[in-house]
């Protein structure tokens, strides 16, 4: 059987798998990378770390699947983050990006300088998160750097670059730039013009499965992909989570508990009314779009509380060789559902939806001294599954009638934390057989780029994604009432909080 390479370029780390044309996975590598904070607010990564993982992962995928055909490689890379380079097509400095905040200023100048043409053509409003609102702070902060720059490209695409030699990306990923017309299916030059950045120094648009060039001599030596292996344009993480997941109709919402929790559904059309609530994009599918939702702090929650409070789950994880989140989690079973009144709310990085504000940041409420570990978790896990159900209700909103749930990644191997996302969405929910969703999804593209190209996508989908049939958790429907008050009532400290944020900023009344 031929085999296919996905690549998923994550925010931490990046994993790759070898999937052979049966839908099995055969093997996977990974390689994490740091985060470089400047400043409070500012997230950059170097490209060159991107690279040297992503050479050890592929080899590790690759040896662990053992000899084979590959017939084809594919990336899925995290959204948003910003590559400038040279005329040796070198980077000229750090990558900015998605969880980069600097530019806060200037997505509120083109929200109010370009608003019909947001809602027309970007469909999305600004946020500091878009490659369009950090372009502009270049321009105004760094215009020396701009002036040096020949090229823009996106994370998944430097890698691209750097395994075929060549400029290109997909219109998914450049979808959610802020600086592509999604009507139109070409680059936004008005935005560009805001900018000052000439659209020829944008990388030309492909469709997720076409052939962009193939693996050369310098990139087998690192990555161990045999030369000449096709590499297709790939897709951003969310459109390869969606491809993974398969959601492709709109009764399916998939969830994914890495760093960040992304909560997407596709739909046949893009919608007015999602303007500054939802974000939407380009599927890989070809008649498909996108409507994510994003919870800033889904996973982050978790490693954060291990981080800081889980010294005594360390040590017996070092001397069981039992892995740290488990016994983490099995603490939540001295605790009750409701978490005994403790409330979380899941912002450590700022809001994204249903309202986006990066100032914004996480509380505990309601800790009095008879509450333990057992209680703060359990609400941690409440009030990330809160922030979903805020992106599922928007989805349903606007018109998508959702019958169940797929979560993927890290999160979603826990047991407890898939009970509570389902009780409190009161919906089932499915985790998927291959939790790593957009590594999946971008072997499934480089598949379908090797078999037909996009017409060829669904047929892959319908073969390979597989839901893990004894984990299947249905809502307790005995534990609604109960969650809808406590989700009122998440709903409403949130909305406090706002208003705090907004209350200390300088120059409020």
């Amino acid at each position: 059987m031929s085999r296919y390479l996905g690549i998923d370029l994550g925010t931490s780390a990046v994993k790759a798998l070898v999937l052979e044309d049966g839908g099995r996975v055969l093997a996977k590598g990974r390689a994490p990378y740091p985060l470089i904070h400047p400043q409070v607010g500012w997230s950059e990564q170097d490209p060159g770390d991107w690279w040297q993982a992503v050479g050890s992962a592929s080899r590790q995928a690759l040896a662990g699947a053992g000899p084979g055909v590959l017939s084809g490689v594919a990336l899925s890379g995290q959204l948003n983050g910003l590559v400038l380079l040279d005329e040796r097509l070198e980077p000229l400095e750090n990558a900015l990006i998605w969880l980069d905040q600097r530019a806060v200023q200037e997505a509120a100048y083109l929200n109010a300088t370009f608003p019909e043409l947001l809602r027309r053509a970007a469909i999305n409003p600004a946020n500091p998160i878009y490659v369009g609102a950090k372009l502009l702070w270049l321009r105004r902060h760094r215009p020396d750097l701009l002036e040096r720059a020949r090229h823009l490209i996106l994370a998944k695409d430097f890698i691209n670059l750097r395994l075929t030699g060549e400029l290109a990306t997909d219109t998914s990923d450049a979808s959610c730039t802020l600086l592509y017309d999604l009507r139109r299916d070409d680059w936004l030059r008005e935005l560009l013009d805001a900018a000052a950045f000439p659209p020829d120094r944008l990388p030309p648009l492909h469709r997720s499965t076409d052939v962009i060039g193939r693996v050369t001599a310098a990139a087998e030596q690192v990555t161990g992909v045999p030369l000449h292996t096709p590499v297709m344009a790939g897709a951003g993480d969310v459109t390869a989570l969606s491809v993974g997941s398969g959601a492709i109709d709109e009764d399916v919402v998939s969830v994914t508990l890495g760093t960040a929790g992304h909560v997407v559904v596709a739909s046949r059309d893009l919608t007015p009314d999602g303007y500054e609530r939802i974000w939407q994009m380009r599927h890989a599918v070809a008649d498909r779009y996108i409507r994510l939702g994003l919870v800033m702090s889904g996973g982050l929650s978790l490693s954060w509380f291990e981080r800081e409070l889980g010294d005594e789950e360390r040590r017996l994880a070092n001397t069981s060789g039992r892995d740290v989140y488990e016994l983490l989690l099995g603490r939540v079973a001295a605790s009750e559902p409701g978490a005994r009144g403790v409330l979380y709310l899941p912002f450590l990085e700022g809001a994204a939806t249903p309202f986006q504000e990066p100032d914004l940041r996480g509380a505990f409420l309601n800790v009095a001294s008879s509450h333990g570990k057992a209680d703060l978790l359990q609400a941690v896990l409440e009030g990330v599954a809160y922030n979903i159900r805020d992106c599922v209700a928007l989805f349903e909103a606007l018109g998508s009638d959702i019958r169940e749930v797929r979560l993927s990644e890290g999160g979603s191997r826990s047991d407890a934390w898939c009970q509570v996302i389902a009780d409190v969405l009161e919906k089932p929910v499915l985790t998927l057989h291959e939790i790593d969703a957009s590594a999946l999804g971008a072997a499934m593209i480089a598949m379908a780029g090797a078999s037909g190209g996009a017409d060829a996508l669904g047929a892959v989908i319908g073969t390979v994604v597989r839901t893990q049939a004894d984990r299947r958790f249905e809502p307790r429907t005995a534990l609604a009432p109960l969650y809808d008050r406590l989700y009122r009532r998440y709903r409403q400290a949130a909305g406090h909080l706002l208003d705090w944020v907004h209350d200390s900023r300088p120059g409020a009344a």
